[in-house]
């Protein structure tokens, strides 16, 4: 047995179509609706591509500014090593020559004392003091 045609009022929901759209969309199949559909699938990936490579692209500027950032510490960290390295250099140029004068005040205190000892010699003996190099 067939369906009966509708009558009465649902009658006119099968043929014509609802308020607020176009008789074309109402005739609108999956087939046709894919084909209409794909150029805005096509157009959503593309902006999701564009998003995905902006966001990329921002990774990349903060990876580059990173690095400047690291380059830059590195840089200030030699800079202060070989301040350091100048330094310990000067400090053991210091150390020699305060070793170096440490010895001729030795040598100079020795010379000194033998002077005095020779003048006091000559004072016990009663003659003229007698001075050598």
């Amino acid at each position: 047995m067939l369906p009966a045609a509708p009558c009465g009022p649902l009658a006119s929901v099968h043929t014509e179509a609802p308020q607020g759209r176009s008789p074309s969309l109402q005739a609108l199949t999956p087939s046709r609706a894919s084909g209409f559909l794909s150029p805005q699938r096509q157009a959503l990936m593309i902006l999701r591509q564009h998003s995905q490579g902006a966001e990329s692209e921002a990774a990349r500027l903060d990876e580059d500014e990173q690095l400047e950032d690291l380059v830059a510490q590195h840089k200030d960290v030699w800079e202060f090593h070989v301040l350091e390295l100048r330094l310990t250099r000067e400090i053991r140029a210091l150390q020699r020559s305060q070793e170096q004068l440490r010895a001729e005040g030795t040598l100079v205190r020795a010379r000194l004392q033998e002077v005095e000892r020779r003048l006091r010699l000559a004072a016990e003996v009663g003659g003229d003091p007698v001075v050598t190099d």
